[in-house]
């Protein structure tokens, strides 16, 4: 059996690690976003990625930061998969040409990645908006249960 000061040992490092999650729950989205982004856009599936913004936005508690959470793990993860992409194979050649079709002119491939780039980001904050809301629901209806299950005391008046 445990004691007494044990259990209340478990429930302060319990609130201690509540504390520190909560003080630092935008870094730890937008961390957990970026590379949850990291290894999904190296699936066959790239639409997975809006599960990493998701993910992200589910950490923390209010919805503009929950966009902002989301559109940093997806543009950040793709940048890093660009950048990778451009170091190892010839990208920067395929995205020229591309633009070259697109734009009419050449040497153009930046403006491409960009888009890419500007399209993540707005992607990223739709579900990081999403995450934080699921987030803000499941909160609210937490609540809501613990509510109807306190037991109701009335105070007499007279």
């Amino acid at each position: 059996m445990e004691s007494e000061n044990e259990k209340e040992n478990y429930v302060e490092i319990d609130r201690n690690i509540k504390d520190i999650f909560v003080k630092y729950q935008n870094y730890i989205g937008y961390i957990l976003s970026y590379i949850l982004g990291l290894i999904l856009i190296f699936s066959p599936i790239w639409q997975l990625m809006i599960i990493s913004a998701i993910v992200g936005g589910l950490c923390v508690t209010n919805s503009r930061t929950g966009a902002k959470v989301g559109a940093f793990g997806i543009v950040a993860s793709w940048l890093t998969y660009i950048i990778y992409s451009i170091l190892i194979s010839n990208v920067e050649i395929l995205m020229n040409q591309v633009a070259q079709i697109i734009f009419g002119v050449g040497d153009f491939g930046f403006v491409l990645i960009v888009i890419i780039l500007v399209l993540g980001g707005i992607i990223g904050a739709f579900s990081g908006v999403i995450g934080s809301s699921i987030r803000a629901i499941i909160i609210i209806k937490k609540d809501k249960d613990f509510e109807e299950t306190k037991p109701k005391t009335e105070i007499q008046t007279q």
